[in-house]
C-alpha cells in the first residue's frame, strides 16, 4: 500500500510508474499510467472512495470511508439537486416521493451479522446502491504505457479529503 498527501487543486494528476528495480543494472521503467484526480473530486457520484456494499463495523471489510452512508446520501442528493431523504425512524426513509424500508433489502435478517452497522446506515447504503448514486468499491485495471502499451496494473484508489 502506498499513501500520499497532495495539495489540490495544485496537483490534479497522479502518475503511477512501475519500475524494474534490480541490483546489477539501472532501474528500468516498465510503464506508467496517469489518474485524473480532479474528475474524482468533482464527480456527482461520490467517486473519491469506492463505496462498499456492506456497512460493517469490524473485520477486514470494515467501513473505510470517513463519512457514514447517511452523510454520503445527503451529500449526493445535494450535488444532484435531489430532495434530501427524510427518515421515519431507522427502518424507513422517503426520497423523491418513494419510500424505502430496510426489510425491502434485507429480507433474511439471519444474514445480518453482529458486526453490521446501525440500521439507518445500512438502509442509506442500500438506497445509494439502488439508485446507482455512487461508485461501487472496485479494483481498477489501468494500462501501462512506455511509449506503447506495456501491460496493465490493478489498483484501488481511496481519496480522503481533509
Amino acid at each position: 500500500m502506498y499513501e500520499s498527501v497532495i495539495n489540490w487543486p495544485q496537483v490534479t494528476d497522479l502518475v503511477i510508474k512501475v519500475m524494474d528495480k534490480d541490483m546489477v543494472t539501472e532501474d528500468d521503467l516498465i510503464g506508467q499510467t496517469t489518474v485524473d484526480l480532479e474528475s474524482r473530486l468533482i464527480a456527482t457520484c461520490y467517486g473519491t472512495c469506492g463505496v462498499s456494499s456492506q456497512y460493517l463495523l469490524k473485520g477486514p471489510y470494515k467501513w473505510r470511508d470517513s463519512n457514514i452512508p447517511s452523510e454520503i446520501l445527503d451529500a449526493v442528493c445535494r450535488l444532484r439537486a435531489i430532495p434530501e431523504p427524510t427518515y421515519d425512524g431507522d427502518l424507513s426513509l422517503f426520497i423523491g416521493g418513494m419510500q424505502f424500508c430496510l426489510e425491502d433489502f434485507e429480507k433474511d435478517l439471519s444474514s445480518v451479522i453482529e458486526i453490521s452497522g446501525p440500521e439507518k446506515e445500512r438502509l442509506a447504503l442500500h438506497v445509494l446502491h439502488y439508485f446507482s448514486l455512487v461508485v461501487a468499491e472496485h479494483v481498477e485495471t489501468r494500462t501501462l504505457y512506455k511509449p506503447g502499451h506495456q501491460g496493465e496494473v490493478q489498483v484501488v484508489f481511496l481519496v480522503y479529503l481533509h
